[in-house]
């Protein structure tokens, strides 16, 4: 919503399941996907372990990706840390592109439609 930019979240396995054969096309992908990786040493090793096969399956597709590890040391720090920062990256990303991230017409409009 304050972004202005459609996105979408998917938990790992479940990514590795449905999102991963869906990189090779169109193959437009290579260039218009960006992924964040939010990555943490508490995470299972099963899961770390896919996070790093994943990037290999991303560079393998020339699919880029960010990753961010998690530096507070307990899970609920590591919850409020990446609160924080996902919603100083959505808010900074639409400043970057010159678009006010506190508006929000699309709702206003659903909203306004939903009280008829």
């Amino acid at each position: 919503e304050n972004a202005k930019r459609f996105a979408g979240f998917f938990l790992f396995p479940e990514l590795n399941h449905h999102l991963v054969e869906g990189l090779s096309y169109p193959k437009t992908n290579s260039s218009r996907l960006v992924f964040v990786l939010f990555e943490s040493a508490l995470y299972d090793l099963r899961v770390q372990k896919r996070y790093e096969i994943t990037k290999k399956i991303f560079d393998k597709n020339n699919i880029k990706y960010l990753e961010y590890k998690c530096q507070e040391k307990d899970k609920i720090a590591q919850v409020c840390e990446l609160l924080v920062l996902s919603g100083y990256l959505s808010f900074y990303s639409a400043m970057v592109e010159g678009i006010d991230p506190t508006a929000i017409p699309n709702v206003d409009f659903l909203k306004d439609n939903l009280k008829q």
